[in-house]
């Protein structure tokens, strides 16, 4: 038996006492350090959330600067029939009326064709899908008989200040001239540019109660 022997014996329970210490430090130590390490990847990924969700508030922000830029211009085409669904019927009773509105009591003979895209007007090809958004082309063609140059003019002109929609003069064919006048045959061209609809919004999902 040394002489530290007593001393140890004595001090025995302070040294295991500084042990528990020591270890549980080691282990604070390492346990803050391993906080720290996940504490500092959950602010480098919420900084990158963070940055993508500006990014996208920037999109939106520049998407409604640009709706806000053209909804006057496109409120404009909308009310002149360019776009949106197109009214057919009225087109045809429109030009009816300016046909009467120059002097003509009797009916007018034309024929509406069927909308087709626009890059394949005049192709012999299927009606276009209803659901398509492509621009459309409306052929509406007509004829008069016994009539002169400037009453074909006036009735252009006058149909266009009545109707609402946006058409050209694609062709105006003139035939068969007579003392009583001759046989005009125009088509005019109407386009317009359908609107995709708006789908609903899917239900909120049902949270459990």
């Amino acid at each position: 038996m040394t002489e530290w022997t007593p001393i140890l014996r004595l001090a025995r329970r302070s040294i295991i006492t500084l042990l528990i210490v020591v270890v549980l430090s080691a282990a604070a130590v390492y346990g803050f350090g391993s906080l720290a390490e996940s504490l500092k990847a959950s602010v480098g990924q919420m900084q990158g959330t963070v940055q993508e969700l500006q990014t996208q508030l920037d999109v939106k922000r520049d998407n409604l600067l640009k709706v806000t830029k053209h909804i006057q211009r496109y409120e404009e085409l909308r009310t002149k029939g360019l776009i949106g669904m197109p009214d057919r019927p009225q087109w045809v009773e429109d030009l009816q009326r300016s046909y009467q509105h120059i002097g003509f009591d009797d009916f007018l003979k034309y024929q509406l064709q069927a909308p087709k895209p626009l890059t394949a007007a005049g192709a012999d090809q299927a009606p276009a899908d209803p659901a398509s958004t492509d621009p459309m082309a409306h052929d509406l063609q007509f004829e008069m008989t016994n009539v002169h140059e400037l009453e074909v003019f006036g009735l252009i002109n006058d149909y266009r200040n009545r109707v609402k929609g946006r058409f050209r003069v694609n062709s105006c064919t003139m035939r068969d001239a007579k003392d009583t006048g001759l046989t005009a045959q125009c088509v005019l061209r109407f386009l317009t540019i359908p609107v995709a609809p708006i789908e609903p919004a899917p239900p909120a999902a049902a949270t459990p109660g």
